[in-house]
C-alpha cells in the first residue's frame, strides 16, 4: 500500500467534521397542558437516516411512560393528513383520530392535520417491537385498512 488517502481534500473536512460534530438523530418535544391535563406532543421526528430502527418508538414510549407519571387525562398530537407514515406510526402505538383541523398548518401547502389522541392506560396497551418486519407488516395492515374505510 503507498499510504495515499484516496478521499478528495472535501471528502477529508466531511469525515472529519461527522467525527467532530455531534447531530441530534431524533427529537421529541411535549408540553403538560394543565388546564386539560393533557400531554401534548409538538414534535417528534427522526432524521431519515436512523428510520425503521425503533428510535422514534423509543421516545414515544418515554412520552407516554412520562403520561402515565403525570397521571394526564390523554396524549394529543397534530399530523399532516397527508402524512401517511406518521399517522400509520401513530395508530400502531394505538392513537386514534379524533379530528380533523382545517388549515392548521398556515405556511405548509398541504395543510390540514389530523388530531390525534391516546388515552390511558398509556403502556399497558404499548406493542411492543419484536422486529421489524413484524412492524412493517402491522403498518402495512394499518394503511391498508385505512384505505379501506
Amino acid at each position: 500500500s503507498s499510504g495515499i488517502n484516496a478521499e478528495s481534500p472535501t471528502e477529508q473536512t466531511l469525515h472529519k467534521k461527522r467525527k467532530m460534530d455531534p447531530i441530534a438523530m431524533a427529537v421529541v418535544s411535549c408540553t403538560l397542558l394543565k388546564d386539560r391535563s393533557v400531554l401534548y406532543i409538538t414534535t417528534l421526528g427522526c432524521l431519515v437516516y436512523y428510520r425503521r430502527r425503533g428510535i422514534a418508538s423509543k421516545l414515544l414510549v418515554f412520552v407516554l411512560d412520562l403520561a402515565q407519571r403525570e397521571h394526564v387525562t390523554s396524549v394529543e398530537l397534530h399530523v399532516q393528513t397527508c402524512n401517511e407514515a406518521a399517522l400509520a406510526f401513530y395508530r400502531y402505538h394505538g392513537f386514534k383520530v379524533t379530528a380533523t383541523v382545517p388549515r392548521y398548518y398556515k405556511y405548509l401547502k398541504d395543510a390540514d392535520a389530523f388530531q390525534l389522541q391516546k388515552l390511558p392506560p398509556f403502556l399497558d396497551t404499548h406493542v411492543e417491537l419484536r422486529d421489524e418486519t413484524s412492524r412493517d407488516e402491522t403498518l402495512r395492515d394499518v394503511v391498508s385498512r385505512n384505505e379501506t374505510t
